[in-house]
């Protein structure tokens, strides 16, 4: 008989879309950031944010993929990552932060909910 592969849960779907999204989010952040100079012109403080801005898109698309997958530490990593962005969204405070916090938020529901908690719980992930 021939076993039919496991899917994840709709709440890991959407989860997953939304770290994605807002990693892609965080991609065009950064690009935004250094759009009026070049990069290498660029005083220190534009092109490190855009640097902190590349490497949380770099995880929050690391995160997404590696929950879709079922990478057991990316619930732990997606739970620090979302808290952690969650703090610096709300200690910076522009308009610009706006869309990814509300993105993470949700994400941030759905990862402590109690099917996407039993998902990673579960042996289907590793």
């Amino acid at each position: 008989m021939i076993k039919k592969p496991y899917r994840p849960p709709h709440q890991v779907a959407v989860m997953t879309a939304l770290f994605v999204i807002s990693g892609l989010y965080f991609f065009i952040l950064a690009v935004m950031d250094v759009s009026e100079s070049s990069f290498l012109s660029a005083g220190l403080s534009d092109t490190l944010s855009a640097v902190v801005l590349m490497v949380n898109g770099l995880l929050s698309i690391m995160i997404g993929y590696g929950s879709w997958v079922g990478w057991k530490t990316m619930w732990y990593l997606g739970l620090v990552f979302s808290i952690l962005i969650l703090i610096s969204s709300l200690i910076t405070a522009t308009l610009w932060n706006i869309p990814t916090a509300l993105m993470i938020i949700i994400a941030l529901w759905l990862l402590v909910g109690p099917e996407v908690r039993t998902y990673f719980k579960s042996e289907h992930v590793h």
